[in-house]
């Protein structure tokens, strides 16, 4: 039970900020907020957006590093959290990333955009996407793990030079 707890922790650690009303109020017209649901769409955002498995997965690696021997029930207890959360917020995922598309892109730009991922180019890079993107999560985890191990042996040293009488 208390691996449970120290999940739930973790996951309270982990969390993303909740939606910002700020998003709501801002007045973006209908029409380039369609244009950021298409370009969210051709670029295949919107997949990833709404990737409960790829979350479920990065979210069970993270718990299983920091609650070792937390038990398979709790495991599938949270895997069916993240997809019924995610199945529940896509539609507001979707609008609130098309906000923020619409307020950093122009009419133009975005035009740009959904032309070019209509093209065999934009094309490939979509379905390409995923496995850059895990490609590069991974080279950022190994330099994470690089520098805290470097940091570890920092910590451990000065400890030891600390306990040591001069």
């Amino acid at each position: 039970m208390k691996h449970v707890f120290a999940a739930a922790a973790l996951f309270a650690f982990l969390a993303v900020p909740a939606f910002s009303p700020a998003l709501a109020e801002e007045a973006i017209p209908a029409a380039r907020l369609a244009q950021a649901k298409e370009l969210i769409q051709v670029s295949g955002a919107e997949a990833l957006l709404g990737s409960a498995d790829a979350m479920s997965d990065m979210m069970i690696e993270q718990v299983q590093k920091n609650v070792p021997g937390i038990d398979s029930e709790a495991i599938e207890t949270l895997k069916k959290i993240v997809h019924e959360e995610y199945a529940k917020s896509a539609p507001q995922m979707l609008e609130d990333a098309s906000r923020i598309y619409a307020r950093h892109f122009s009419e133009a730009e975005m035009n740009d955009m959904i032309a070019f991922y209509k093209t065999a180019t934009g094309k490939r890079l979509v379905a390409e996407t995923p496995a850059l993107m895990r490609e590069c999560a991974q080279m950022s985890a190994d330099l994470s793990t690089r520098i805290v191990q470097r940091f570890i042996v920092y910590a451990q040293e000065r400890a030891s030079k600390e306990k040591s009488p001069q």
